[in-house]
């Protein structure tokens, strides 16, 4: 026989790939029975399960903060689909945009053998009642309404890594304390929409995030909008005793000025150019300079 078949194995390297090939497919099933262990020990303790895709332990209290080595991050995702209203009557803005925020809940236990193939199940919007919602208030808020079809208009994901991802349409009103008509009708002013928690300080919670908008999708306002990042004096809100971490935007206004000139400037000077007519008037007609300029004059306390 030719040298190159005689192959001669040791009987521990036997005894080795005969128990490779034994347990093999054993091996899988027991790692991943293990990375599920503490949501099987959280069912079999009297834990709340919710939907098949997670645990919550007896002792779970939804009115206190995750445990975190470091401040709770709450990140924000905020497309604004358009700035629907605008009354500078009342100095009040209404906003039109899906609010999205997502944190990380760490008492939460994950079900290993669901469905994870997207990286995150979608499950009924109205669970978030079992959970720990971050306390977020809206400054200057004035009413936050949600549409509504057959359901709430909403939406709730959990991730496999603990995250829980809410999100909801929602149309926002806030008061827009800026606003100055002191150059009316060149008046421009900056309105904010601010995000902040109510109860818990920058040591505990943050909040990040970011934020859309497309102006294609804008309809017509009396101010032409723009929106952008908050300057750095406005991401921090300094309490009494403590500061708070602040997301938003800044909706910048700017008065358009088309329909003034269209009805007001364009009509005015057309008036004004009419009453030098009575300037080629002979002085001795008093009757007819008059009576031009009493109309003219009264057309013009008309328009305004």
């Amino acid at each position: 026989m030719s040298p190159m078949f005689n192959i001669s194995f040791h009987p521990y390297q036997i005894g080795l790939l005969l128990l490779l090939i034994i347990f093999s497919p054993v091996l899988p099933y027991n790692t991943k029975s293990q990375s599920n262990a503490a949501y099987l020990s959280c069912c079999k303790n009297g834990g709340k399960v919710v939907s098949q895709v997670f645990c919550l332990p007896q002792e779970y209290r939804k009115d206190v903060l995750p445990p975190s080595p470091s401040p709770l991050e709450v990140f924000f995702k905020l497309p604004v689909s358009e700035i629907s209203e605008i009354d500078d009557h009342k100095s009040i803005v209404t906003i039109r945009l899906s609010y999205k925020l997502k944190w990380r809940e760490s008492r939460m236990f994950v079900n290993q053998s669901a469905d994870w193939s997207k990286g995150e199940i979608n499950i009924s919007p109205e669970n978030i009642q079992v959970l720990w919602i971050p306390d977020v208030i809206i400054h200057d808020l004035v009413m936050f309404s949600k549409p509504e079809i057959l359901n709430e208009v909403a939406a709730l994901e959990i991730f496999k890594s603990g995250k829980v991802y809410y999100k909801i349409r929602a149309d926002i009103t806030v008061v827009c304390k800026a606003m100055e008509f002191g150059q009316f009708p060149l008046d421009s002013h900056n309105c904010y929409f601010l995000l902040t928690s109510f109860g818990y300080d920058s040591r505990k919670m943050l909040l990040k995030g970011m934020f859309s908008y497309d102006k294609k999708n804008q309809r017509t306002l009396p101010f032409n909008v723009d929106i952008s990042e908050l300057p750095e004096y406005k991401k921090v809100f300094s309490g009494s005793s403590s500061n708070y971490s602040v997301y938003g935007f800044q909706i910048k206004l700017s008065r358009s000025l088309g329909p003034f000139i269209l009805s007001v400037y364009l009509p005015s000077a057309m008036f004004v150019m009419m009453s030098w007519v009575s300037f080629f008037i002979p002085p001795d007609v008093v009757p007819a300079r008059i009576v031009l300029l009493v109309t003219l004059c009264l057309v013009l306390i008309n328009m305004f």
